[in-house]
C-alpha cells in the first residue's frame, strides 16, 4: 500500500513539474537547424485565438510552447490563462467587456470611438469607448465561416438564422468572419431569439 502511494506521489510530481515547464504564452519559436532533415511539424498554442496551430520546428532550441500534436497542445494549454494586470491593453477583452458581448470577438477588429453619434459604422453604437454592433445588426448578418489561419482548426459555433427564427450550428475556421458567431446555442438565442428582441 505504501509503495503504491509512493508511486502515485512520484507520478503526480513528474506531471506537475512537466506542466509547470510549459509556457503556453511564449511566442512561436521555430528554433534553429541542427542537423540535415531535422525539421518537423509541431504545434504551438496561440493565446489570442485560443487554438493550437502547426509550425515547422527546425530541430534545436526554441521554447516550451511546442507540442508533437494538436491534441497534446490542447491538453497542455486547456486551462491556460494569460497573466493580466489592471493596465492590460488587450483590446479584444476590453471590447468584449465594453460591448457585453455574447458573440465571439477574438476574430473581430476592435474599433475605438468617441462620444459623437457618427463615430461608429452603421449598425454600431459607441459603448464604453468601443463601436459595438447592435443586436439588430448582428442578428441580420449572414453567417460567415471565416478563413483558416495557417494550419488552423475549425470549431463549432452558432449563428442566428432569421428565416427560421432560430440559431444553427456552423463550422468556424478561426479568422475573419463577423459578429453573427456565438460560442453556443444559448448565447445566440439570448441575443437574437424572439424573447431577446421583443
Amino acid at each position: 500500500m505504501t509503495t503504491i502511494r509512493c508511486i502515485i506521489a512520484i507520478l503526480a510530481l513528474l506531471i506537475s513539474s512537466a506542466s509547470a515547464q510549459v509556457d503556453c504564452f511564449a511566442e512561436r519559436d521555430s528554433g534553429s537547424y541542427c542537423a540535415e532533415n531535422s525539421s518537423t511539424r509541431m504545434f504551438y498554442y496561440l493565446p489570442r485565438l485560443g487554438t493550437c496551430q502547426p509550425f515547422m520546428y527546425f530541430g534545436c532550441g526554441g521554447n516550451s510552447n511546442r507540442f508533437a500534436s494538436a491534441q497534446e497542445c490542447r491538453h497542455a494549454c486547456a486551462n491556460a490563462q494569460p497573466a493580466r494586470d489592471s493596465d492590460s491593453n488587450d483590446e479584444h477583452i476590453q471590447m468584449k467587456a465594453a460591448c457585453s458581448a455574447r458573440y465571439d470577438t477574438d476574430h473581430l477588429t476592435p474599433v475605438r470611438c468617441s462620444t459623437s453619434a457618427d463615430s461608429c459604422p452603421q449598425g454600431h453604437q459607441c459603448t464604453n469607448g468601443f463601436c459595438c454592433p447592435t443586436s439588430d445588426h448582428v442578428c441580420n448578418l449572414n453567417y460567415d465561416s471565416g478563413k483558416f489561419s495557417v494550419g488552423g482548426e475549425k470549431s463549432d459555433k452558432y449563428f442566428w438564422v432569421p428565416q427560421f427564427n432560430t440559431c444553427m450550428r456552423f463550422s468556424f475556421y478561426g479568422t475573419l468572419g463577423n459578429a453573427n458567431n456565438f460560442p453556443n446555442y444559448n448565447s445566440c438565442m439570448a441575443m437574437c431569439g424572439p424573447n431577446a428582441r421583443a
